[in-house]
């Protein structure tokens, strides 16, 4: 038969030598077969785990207990699980299958094989990885790439588990490592019979149901095949295996969810076959999210198939005609949930997470989550808000493909906005067409966050307007979306110069179509606009412009007149104190006058101090300024700073914030002035901002690549913005403008 069967090398309750380390002490050598683990490792079985609150769900699975060992500790553990490969099993492909919380790193006879794609921290000890739940059932990892690592005879599977903090409630290790092959034809007789029964009576006769096969058999559908072997006229116990099509994991996708219709009857998952030949979905099952296995389905190339929670509304909201598996258990929830579809082997085809947050119009007004590409190779894509865009039309597409409907994703973006006008005369809003194509733009709609049109159509733009390709259109709030005169304002608005939220959103006769697009935006200066900006990385920011160009391409960012220009977030070892105590954030004037950090209220009659908003808690006190060209340094714990760097002046060092650190794995920093007090809530305005990275990072940036560096991960080094006074290249949030070299607090 063709497919493929399995070897599993690890399997559940596989022996298993296990070590907490609080430090990276032994290396990597522990992974390597020939270490000898000392009397500080212990026996065990997997899975290996830790949860004291037991709710987690892993009881049945926790074997073996490191909580008295791990809690408060360490966030590592180590495996080393032994296993023999005896060269006769065709080592085509090798699969690590993984149950594991909240991350792990796999070595294959000491080379790192693979891990999961959330580590922010891999040094043992003070390891780190962000939360990460076990699902039902496994994630599989193909590692085939280094099946040449495995031996004939004693091989070694080390793994370095990884929690999201010393004190997390759970942890989970389980690993299962198998290898794949194909099952080969054979042209000797087989006699099969579907029952399990013996193929051969007794005295040699055959079975009446028994089927002789001598020809090559194809599967096409996945199988339990049970079989005997006949040796000296007698009959073995009776063996089964599932086989399956490789092709159902390979092109089986999830292309559509109605997740929260406005009709709560009529959810649906779509999935299509992407591939060029028929699939077999016998045995795929939903084991998370909702509940479903499929029958005897074949799904021919380029074909649909959808599984629904309510089969008679599902056909009285859409038809009769459409191809549907099945009626599934459970409901997908409205606020999102995770999602897992396995074939019937258990290789895992899809997990993923979607949120209600990622649009607003496919959470309860009609519209479905649609998969951009169904044909993409990156499956963490499912996973992502850019993966997604809502359906072309209200109801979704079931069954069928929507595009073109609508532009593409990102075709007409929201690009500058002003909404703080003071001297000038109007607030304004910004669209840009980003494709080769003109765009009719005509029965669109704008709109701010007010609930007082919850479904976001306050301005509806006029028939006919165009905006050219790579150009620009420019609405304005006394000529269009304040304008009750304009035909097309059925619910005048103004921007809020505290921040708010702007809505795009396709139309036609009056009803919204899929297209979605918005931008939210803070506090804002007097006549500064707000800005689409790309960074080095190709991700986009929205902030404030150092020159407002409405109908035009936009400036480069508003920068100063203090910055962020010097981190310290994961301070060596050393000293006194414990080493995050050495911690501190540097903070220049590039301006060519003092700065007071400080504003006055005009009606409290007060001074309101400057602080930062995100990364730490600290605010100013009162009377803080920097000199022009000058820097202030913010430290954890002064007296640690002093002790470290003796030689800065006390006179300019601030702090302490105690009850906050610097996240070791990147985090947003943000400096903020005080702006208007409405209703006694202080609205900020961002002064400055850097989201830096720890190095470790790639599938945050586009290019599959973290650029920053790492050698301020710990190593001695701080980040330093590289020309924090050339205009042009200092704008903070972007990592080409910054690098990692001696620190130099002060200077």
């Amino acid at each position: 038969a063709t497919g493929y069967n399995e070897n599993v090398l690890i399997s559940e309750g596989h022996a298993v030598r296990i070590h907490v380390p609080t430090d990276d002490s032994l290396g990597l050598t522990w992974t390597a077969p020939g270490f000898t683990p000392g009397s500080d490792w212990s026996d065990g079985s997997t899975g290996t785990g830790v949860g004291y609150e037991r709710d987690s769900g892993y009881e049945s699975l926790i074997q073996t207990d490191v909580h008295n060992a791990i809690y408060d500790t360490s966030t590592s553990v180590f495996l080393r699980l032994a296993f023999a490969y005896d060269g006769t099993t065709p080592l085509e492909a090798l699969i690590l299958q993984m149950k594991y919380d909240d991350g792990f790193i796999a070595y294959l006879n000491g080379t790192e094989v693979c891990r999961s794609t959330n580590i922010t921290n891999d040094i043992p000890g003070t390891a780190q990885a962000s939360n990460h739940e076990a699902g039902a059932s496994f994630e599989s990892f193909d590692i085939t790439a280094d099946k040449d690592l495995i031996a004939v005879g004693s091989n070694l599977l080390a793994i370095h588990g990884v929690n999201v903090s010393t004190t997390s409630s759970d942890m989970i290790v389980l690993p299962r490592l198998s290898i794949r092959y194909s099952a080969q034809d054979t042209s000797t007789p087989i006699w099969y019979t579907t029952n399990g029964s013996d193929p051969r009576l007794p005295g040699g006769t055959i079975h009446p149901a028994a089927v002789e096969y001598t020809e090559p058999w194809v599967l096409n559908e996945s199988l339990l095949i049970k079989a005997r072997s006949l040796d000296n006229n007698g009959w073995s116990a009776l063996n089964e295996a599932v086989f399956a099509p490789r092709a159902t994991a390979d092109y089986l996708r999830i292309t559509e969810m109605m997740y929260h219709p406005a009709d709560p009857n009529t959810e649906y998952i779509e999935l299509k076959n992407i591939g060029d030949e028929p699939i077999s979905l016998n045995g795929v099952t939903f084991t998370d999210g909702i509940t479903f296995t499929f029958g005897s389905t074949i799904l021919n190339p380029g074909h649909f198939v959808l599984v629904v929670e309510n089969l008679s509304e599902f056909e009285k909201a859409y038809g009769g005609d459409l191809t549907i598996a099945g009626q599934y258990s459970g409901v997908l929830d409205n606020a999102g949930e995770s999602i897992c579809l396995i074939d019937a082997l258990g290789t895992e085809i899809h997990h993923f997470s979607y949120k209600d947050s990622w649009y607003d119009i496919t959470d309860g007004q009609g519209f479905s989550l649609t998969i951009k590409d169904p044909s993409a190779e990156n499956l963490e894509l499912w996973d992502d808000k850019s993966g997604w865009r809502p359906s072309s039309l209200t109801g979704g597409s079931p069954g069928s493909d929507d595009t073109g409907i609508i532009p593409a994703t990102g075709s007409i973006v929201i690009n500058e906005v002003l909404a703080h006008s003071d001297q000038i005369a109007d607030d304004w809003i910004e669209l840009y067409n980003t494709t080769d194509e003109d765009i009719n733009i005509g029965d669109w709609f704008l709109s701010d966050n007010n609930d007082d049109d919850p479904n976001r159509m306050k301005y509806r733009i006029a028939e006919g307007t165009i905006i050219k390709s790579h150009n620009y259109t420019v609405f304005y709030e006394n000529q269009h979306f304040a304008n009750p005169l304009d035909p097309g304002c059925s619910q005048p608005f103004r921007l809020s110069e505290n921040g708010e939220t702007i809505y795009l959103q396709s139309g036609q006769n009056g009803l919204l179509t899929g297209y979605y697009e918005d931008e939210d935006f803070g506090a804002s200066e007097p006549d500064i606009a707000f800005g689409k900006h790309q960074n080095s990385t190709g991700t986009f920011n929205f902030v404030a412009m150092n020159t407002n160009t409405p109908g035009a391409a936009n400036a480069y960012p508003k920068v100063g007149p203090v910055l962020i220009s010097e981190i310290m977030y994961n301070p060596p070892a050393g000293g006194s104190f414990d080493h995050d105590e050495y911690e501190y954030i540097e903070l220049r004037n590039i301006s060519a006058d003092p700065v007071s950090l400080q504003e006055w209220d005009p009606q409290q009659m007060i001074f309101t101090p400057w602080k930062f908003t995100e990364g730490i808690d600290y605010t100013f006190p009162l009377g803080v300024s920097i000199p022009a060209g000058g820097t202030i340094l913010v430290a954890k714990n002064p007296a640690a700073f002093q002790e470290r760097y003796p030689a800065v002046d006390a006179s300019i060092i601030y702090g302490p914030y105690p009850d906050t650190q610097l996240s070791n794995g990147g985090e947003k920093i943000e400096i903020a002035k005080p702006g208007d007090d409405v209703n006694g809530l202080r609205y900020y305005i961002r002064v400055d901002r850097v989201n830096y990275s720890d190095g470790s990072h790639p599938s945050d940036f586009e290019n599959g690549q973290d650029p920053w560096a790492t050698s301020a991960d710990g190593a001695g080094d701080s980040l330093h913005q590289k020309t924090p006074t050339t205009i042009g290249q200092n704008y903070s949030n972007d990592a080409v403008n910054w690098h990692a070299v001696f620190p130099t607090p002060g200077h």
